[in-house]
């Protein structure tokens, strides 16, 4: 073999050999996108993932009366005695989630979780020591407003002692562990 042809053949072997590591590395990176669309696919065919339920039974009193300044009129003074009963659930919204894969590793970023029920059960509501008067009758608003008014309260009350943040570690635990049974083995959730 002459020169020239050791040349060509020791060329042909480079280039093919870079064509190769091009291939298997282009090979790699298509596994892990087609990987990671379903891995997306299935964590998005999921939607809203709720976590955290927590049931809630408390009591409402409503008083008023009609008052002409600091003045209260006669006849008008009006009470309601209200049990209830409801939940709120607390989950996340998992179709914005960003994933990335390489290999058996994975990363997912999802939204912090949110409420995403607050219900109290019309089965679940009693009406006690309901005081009409004259001039100032109890009506269906009435509850209504209070209802809302009680759920509202005992929305900022679940907040405030961490009900979210909870909700949070418990979305990356049951995601953790939904994406080990998928045969990843390093995996991390992170709360955007």
């Amino acid at each position: 073999m002459n020169k020239s042809s050791r040349k060509l053949v020791i060329a042909a072997t480079i280039i093919a050999l870079l064509i190769g590591v091009y291939a298997i590395t282009d090979f790699v990176t298509q596994k892990d996108d087609m990987k990671s669309d379903i891995v997306r696919e299935r964590i998005t065919s999921i939607s809203e993932l709720a976590v955290l339920k927590y049931e809630y039974k408390d009591i409402a009193l409503l008083e008023d009366s009609k008052k002409i300044g600091d003045i209260e009129l006669p006849f008008t003074q009006k009470s309601l005695l209200i049990v209830f009963g409801g939940y709120m659930k607390a989950g996340v919204d998992l179709e914005s989630a960003d994933i990335d894969v390489e290999g058996k590793s994975i990363t997912v970023y999802i939204d912090g979780a949110s409420i995403t029920d607050n219900v109290i059960d019309e089965k679940d509501i009693r009406i006690y020591d309901e005081k009409s008067a004259l001039f100032n009758r109890i009506e269906s608003n009435d509850i209504l407003e209070l209802l809302s008014n009680e759920k509202a309260r005992v929305e900022k009350e679940a907040l405030d002692r961490g009900f979210l943040e909870e909700a949070d570690k418990r979305a990356k635990e049951v995601l953790e562990s939904y994406l080990r049974a998928m045969d990843f083995e390093d995996v991390k959730i992170e709360i955007r």
